[in-house]
């Protein structure tokens, strides 16, 4: 089954802390939400499942990200440098 999320994308000029608000919602769906109480929370996944999330979580951002916004960052390799 695949959801379908319509999250208006950040340009630099929407309200970044709704766009904040519905990304966390995004990922607790996901089944991210113990990441969201900070990277100390990864300790105690295994190496696979901590990779696994932090893909999950870089992947919500990309998808939720303008061209603009996007480019402005494809070189961050963490979702918290993103």
């Amino acid at each position: 089954m695949t959801t379908k999320f319509d999250i208006k994308k950040i340009l630099g000029e929407n309200d970044n802390g709704l766009w904040r608000l519905k990304i966390k919602v995004i990922l607790i769906q996901q089944g991210c939400a113990n990441t969201l109480k900070g990277e100390s929370m990864l300790v105690f996944m295994s190496q696979k499942e901590n990779v696994d999330m932090i893909n999950r979580i870089r992947n919500v951002i990309i998808l939720c990200l303008s061209d603009k916004s996007l480019r402005e960052v494809t070189k961050d390799e963490t979702a918290t440098s993103m």
